[in-house]
Parts: C-alpha cells; sequence; structure tokens
C-alpha cells in the first residue's frame, strides 16, 4: 500500500517544492490532559465472531508532559528516547469473551476457541521521535472462571 501513495505524494513535492522544503516542520502541540478511549468489540456487530464474543477495553494515554519513574527509564533504556523524544505513558484494563462455534458440546473442539475469558490491566510506555513511535506494552491478568466470563455471557443472555 505504501508504495501506490509514493507516486502523488512525490509529484506534489516537486510542484511546491521550495515551498514545502522552505517551511519547518512545526513542533509538536502540547498536550497535557491525554487521551482517554473506550472500545466495545461484539459479534452482534458483524453476524460471525471465529470464536471471539466480545471484548471492552478502557484505556488512558498521558499527555506530552515529561513523565517521571518507570515511564521515564523504560522510554531512555528500552526504547532508546532522546532528549527531543515525546514521552507518553498508559494504563488500560479489559476483558475479552471467547466461545466455540459448537456450543452443545464440553469436549474439547479442534480448530475452535474453547469457552474462555481474559480480564486485564495493561501499562504502556511510548516514544514519539524521528517520525516513528515506538511502544512496550504489559498486560497481566487472569483467565478461568476468576476472569467472569460465564457470568457476563449469561447476563447478557
Amino acid at each position: 500500500m505504501r508504495g501506490l501513495w509514493i507516486a502523488p505524494i512525490a509529484g506534489i513535492c516537486v510542484t511546491f517544492s521550495a515551498e514545502a522544503f522552505a517551511q519547518a516542520e512545526p513542533p509538536p502541540r502540547a498536550d497535557d490532559r491525554g487521551t482517554i478511549t473506550f472500545v466495545w468489540e461484539n459479534d452482534s456487530f458483524a453476524d460471525s465472531d471465529q470464536n471471539y464474543t466480545n471484548g471492552v477495553r478502557l484505556a488512558w494515554l498521558s499527555g506530552t508532559s515529561e513523565p517521571e519513574g518507570l515511564s521515564r527509564w523504560i522510554a531512555r533504556n528500552l526504547l532508546g528516547a532522546d532528549d527531543e523524544a515525546v514521552i507518553r505513558r498508559g494504563i488500560a484494563m479489559g476483558h475479552s469473551l471467547f466461545t466455540p462455534n459448537d456450543t452443545t458440546t464440553s469436549a474439547p473442539l479442534p480448530d475452535q476457541h474453547p469457552y474462555a475469558a481474559w480480564l486485564y490491566g495493561e501499562y504502556t510506555a511510548l516514544v514519539e521521535q524521528g517520525g516513528e513511535v515506538d511502544q512496550v506494552s504489559v498486560q497481566l491478568g487472569i483467565v478461568g472462571p476468576s476472569a467472569g466470563g460465564e457470568w457476563v455471557q449469561n447476563a447478557a443472555s
């Protein structure tokens, strides 16, 4: 897909080359508040779930203020952030449900995901520099009855 966009962009750059290269790239906008996202995925939206029934995720990604502690250490030591990099950190929590196509049997079915749930928390460190974004995310959670899949599945029916 990238190759398809090179020709039109190159044509625009050649046509406006004096203007395009004379202006410096504006500095990134300050964002002290950050971003909150909510994602809801459900098989009812597409009439087919391929064994993935439902998922919800609530996340927060920090603004561009200078991070401290673990986020700064990960950004500098694992992601190679320099002094000009924008470093963000994030947290999330989510819940995913999986259901086999054949719900009438309790035997393991080849090529089908068993009944399962994944309840998790997530930590993210993100670095924006040099036109690229690098990210490290760690999820910790539980599966099995403690993840609440059966309760959610039955309550939604």
